[in-house]
């Protein structure tokens, strides 16, 4: 798909890259999570062919490379875990160090007794909240604060100013990511045991630069605290910063002709697709196009919780039904 043409009263024409055309009543962007950004301090075409790698899921990140080599992980979320293991399962005997800004990395899940599900949402500003979730665990543990807050975490998200949540992605975002969004003990087990025998290391720092040193590539890093920088000599570098984190940044065809055409517009932290309560896409001139839907991750500017299954799930259902009721009302369901 690389175009949708609204010029029509009636009917959508959806334009797909071959050149042909489909008429439709109504379209729904489920793109997913785009790709992520080359991450500052990195140009790829500094670097030698192949070591960078720009898709952490690509089955050759660990081909070619021996012990004696040292991947390095751009990122210590999720992703970095599945490179991680990726890198294991292929076989790679080297050393990979995860770095990130702040070093933090997923926290194990824990079965247990479903947590007690709070009935009202926490009030007052994100230090408010924050103290409440300290108190909670206090009580319970943490993991049980964090997910009782789930059936509230969309309406404490809607009803924060953008000042506020700008203020949590800056200060509280990492730390909620990795105890909100945790690994399978199984997983973790895994982890652990890379961890343990010293061929995984998670570290905070930032990127300064990276160049060219033969065929490898030597990266500049400082960790976190120091204002010395340290060289780090990488056979591959990987890109495990997560999913795009800003619309306008995108190169995605569709979402430049969409974004061109004033059809849709960024939310107000640009973390995806503006959209109405009815995930209706509002277009630049500030009003919802009933034609044109968008639900999963790119809607997380207005929901935040919407990127595991059980909130996409919902969100499809819920979308599903509307579009369905307003066919019965429109009279072809009759």
């Amino acid at each position: 798909m690389c175009a949708i043409d609204f010029a029509s009263t009636d009917r959508l024409a959806v334009t797909m890259a071959d050149g042909s055309a489909i008429a439709a009543d109504s379209a729904v962007l489920a793109l997913g999570n785009l790709p992520p950004h080359t991450p500052p301090g990195l140009n790829p075409d500094d670097l030698p062919p192949g070591r960078y790698s720009a898709d952490p899921w690509a089955s050759d990140i660990g081909e070619g490379l021996g012990p004696d080599d040292t991947v390095v992980l751009v990122g210590t979320g999720l992703t970095a875990i599945d490179a991680a293991l990726l890198l294991d399962a292929g076989g790679f005997p080297g050393q990979i160090l995860a770095v990130s800004r702040r070093g933090l990395s997923p926290r194990r899940h824990v079965d247990g007794a479903p947590p007690e599900r709070v009935l009202d949402k926490p009030q007052g500003d994100l230090s408010a909240i924050v103290r409440h979730i300290r108190d909670r665990a206090g009580a319970d543990g943490w993991r049980a604060a964090v997910d009782e807050l789930r059936p509230v975490t969309q309406m404490l998200w809607a009803a924060a100013p953008t000042s506020q949540r700008a203020r949590f992605l800056r200060h509280a975002r990492p730390c909620w990511d990795v105890h909100r969004h945790r690994l399978a003990p199984e997983v973790a087990d895994r982890v652990d045991a890379l961890v343990s025998t010293g061929r995984l290391r998670f570290t905070a720092g930032k990127i300064v630069s990276a160049a060219a040193a033969g065929d490898a590539a030597d990266l500049s890093w400082r960790p976190r605290g120091s204002d010395q920088a340290v060289v780090t000599r990488a056979a591959r570098i990987v890109n495990c910063t997560g999913p795009q984190g800003d619309l306008m940044r995108s190169s995605e065809p569709l979402i430049r002709h969409l974004i061109a055409d004033g059809a849709i517009r960024p939310d107000p932290l640009r973390l995806g697709v503006d959209v109405d309560a009815q995930s209706q896409a509002i277009g630049r001139d500030g009003h919802a196009e009933q034609r044109l839907h968008c639900i999963g991750p790119m809607t997380r500017g207005g929901l935040w919780e919407v990127v595991a299954v059980p909130d996409i799930r919902q969100q499809s259902w819920d979308l599903a039904r509307r579009l369905s009721n307003a066919q019965w009302v429109g009279g072809e369901g009759l």
